[in-house]
């Protein structure tokens, strides 16, 4: 079950991935234009999450997950029908939404399911499905163009689409059907987590709008790699060494690695020790926010906490462009850097987090 969903979450992705490769080809390279296409299905994708973990309250993650899927699968098809960037922004918003709804969908479902003592890792593997499609959308997206024109792209995005549905046809709750109810859109469980995601994420945000110029062509590459790497190998601490511990080392380690990029002296092995040390911080909150919560607002939950880490990515491009209009790119790294340290010293103020499976004062 949680092997069909991975892959069902992987197709998504790789057709949001393959979208964002051809859509400079289909809107003649207006940056412009690109950018709030682009933008428009990352919103949507932020509003949609806590509905949807509402909707997988109420009794049926992998319902929640195959609507998506479908919503996915339109959205590409809308792709290929547009004429137009309006119509183009109509497509991309519902891509956003489904793309929302089948993440968060299929992770109620699987940690429905998930032992407590290894949720740490099981959420862990399951983010790269997302991020694993979105990392090979593009460059799958960018051979098909080449061989069989830009439209072909959007063929391949559709079809990946088509199969997330697939994948997730059949998939139940284990007690089948929706219940009656309804979980708050921002459960008091994800507020503070949320905060410190997004806290995080914003340094995730200006590693990728500044990176490259920052520290050259392999530093993104670098991040990645490493975030990788760390995310595969490393989601077992949650487990075996609490959210609480591995949430301020992470973010104590990712302040400091952000002030090392800013400082331009060994830049790539900063962006390597970013990439590292922000990886376990989303498995970590997630399992606060799963044993912080109640059953009945898991998945509103996780998914509020989750519009947190789009929320702090969204934001940084913004900032940073403000901080680095005189050329200097050291004060947008200096700003995540300080971010990130506040999120450290808002885990060490909060007097209960989930840690080694219990919570600790």
């Amino acid at each position: 079950m949680s092997t069909r969903l991975w892959c069902a979450v992987l197709c998504g992705y790789l057709a949001l991935g393959a979208t964002i490769q051809a859509l400079p080809a289909i809107v003649d390279g207006r940056p412009g234009t690109v950018g709030l296409l682009v933008t428009l299905a990352a919103a949507a994708t932020a509003v949609a999450r806590p509905f949807a973990g509402r909707l997988a309250d109420r009794g049926d993650g992998g319902t929640v997950a195959l609507a998506g899927a479908v919503l996915v699968a339109t959205g590409m098809l809308g792709h290929l029908a547009a004429d137009g960037p309006a119509q183009l922004a109509v497509a991309r918003l519902v891509v956003g939404a489904g793309e929302g709804a089948l993440f968060t969908g299929a992770l109620a479902r699987v940690l429905a399911d998930a032992p407590v003592e290894r949720r740490g890792r099981l959420i862990g593997h399951f983010g790269l499905s997302m991020w694993g499609g979105l990392a090979a959308g593009p460059p799958l997206a960018a051979a098909v163009a080449s061989a069989a024109g830009a439209r072909s792209a959007l063929w391949l995005a559709a079809a990946a689409g088509a199969l997330a549905v697939v994948l997730t046809v059949g998939v139940r709750s284990p007690g089948g059907g929706f219940r009656g109810g309804a979980s708050p859109l921002l459960p008091r469980a994800a507020r503070r987590p949320g905060a410190i995601l997004g806290l995080a994420s914003f340094g995730y945000g200006t590693v990728n709008a500044f990176a490259v110029p920052a520290a050259g062509t392999l530093a993104l590459a670098v991040f990645a790699a490493a975030f990788l790497a760390v995310r595969l190998a490393g989601s077992r601490l949650v487990d075996d060494l609490g959210p609480r511990t591995v949430i301020l080392l992470s973010t104590v380690l990712e302040a400091a690695a952000l002030a090392g990029v800013a400082s331009g002296t060994g830049a790539l092995a900063a962006l390597a020790l970013a990439g590292a040390s922000v990886a376990p911080v989303f498995p970590a909150l997630a399992v606060w926010v799963v044993e912080a919560a109640p059953e009945r607002e898991r998945g509103a939950a996780v998914g509020a906490m989750t519009s947190c880490w789009d929320a702090g990515i969204a934001a940084a491009g913004p900032a940073g462009a403000v901080l680095v209009a005189h050329g200097d790119l050291a004060p947008a790294f200096l700003l995540a850097s300080a971010l990130a340290a506040f999120g450290a010293l808002t885990t060490a103020a909060t007097r209960r987090i989930p840690d080694l499976g219990r919570a600790v004062a």
